[in-house]
């Protein structure tokens, strides 16, 4: 399966194709801009992991710093890799959202659609937006079109559901995709929470409790940790929706 997000489209057939750092940049023989392509990739292989699969999933590259990026993280076990191409099983699809991530600039029109594959016959695709509370089919005759009326930096505001049923707004209360991973030693980050009150507790592996902490959900929130030696660790998080514990390694 390929998946692919565009900027703004153009019926002008004469173009110039130039890539650079993996986007593909249309002009016109004028050298005037017109498109902007950038896409990542999901494969669905007997025997890979919802985590991380050596030698299958690959990072996008992040040695420059551009106004605009599509990736996924890891549907479990992220520890916020930015994936170009990521694996997953070829069954248990109801349950796999995929978090997709956008680096983009406010009033940047973006068209987000879906080139698929040998997928099997009556799973349906879409696209969450949490931040307009829809749910997109992207098929051959169906995309989603949006205006960013923000800066984009990052996952939180769109998932991928794979499902043999309808999603729409009444689906929105049970669909959630929250990641937990620590970015350093000082830094935890919490992705999903997009509004409400939540509270963390972080325990040792004896169950001591090193940390407790309240939020309101920002969609991303990074919580600072205290000086914690080298070891496991497990992160509560109690939000309005529900509980999920979580298996750190401070390192």
């Amino acid at each position: 399966m390929i998946w692919s997000c565009t900027g703004a489209k153009t019926n002008n057939s004469d173009l110039l194709n130039s890539i650079v750092d993996g986007e593909h940049i249309l002009n016109d023989k004028k050298g005037n801009f017109i498109n902007l392509y950038a896409a990542f990739d999901i494969y669905y292989i007997n025997g890979k992991e919802m985590g991380w699969d050596n030698g299958y999933d690959s990072s996008i590259f992040g040695g420059a710093a551009n106004n605009f990026k599509i990736y996924t993280h890891l549907v479990s076990d992220s520890e916020g890799q930015n994936l170009g191409i990521q694996t997953l099983p070829d069954n248990n699809f109801e349950n796999m959202v995929i978090p997709v991530g956008i680096n983009s600039v406010s009033g940047t029109e973006i068209t987000i659609s879906a080139q698929i594959n040998n997928f099997p016959e009556g799973i349906n695709v879409y696209l969450e937006d949490k931040e307009n509370n829809s749910f997109t089919l992207l098929d051959v005759d169906s995309n989603f079109k949006n205006t960013l009326l923000n800066d984009e930096q990052g996952i939180g505001r769109f998932y991928i559901h794979t499902t043999s049923g309808t999603l729409s707004s009444e689906d929105l209360s049970t669909a959630t995709n929250i990641s937990i991973y620590n970015l350093s030693r000082e830094s935890l980050r919490i992705v999903g929470v997009q509004t409400g009150k939540a509270s963390i507790q972080l325990y040792s592996i004896i169950g001591k409790e090193v940390l407790s902490n309240t939020f309101e959900g920002q969609g991303i929130n990074d919580i600072g940790l205290p000086n914690l030696s080298e070891g496991v660790y497990i992160v509560r998080l109690a939000t309005e929706t529900g509980i999920i514990s979580k298996k750190i390694i401070i390192e």
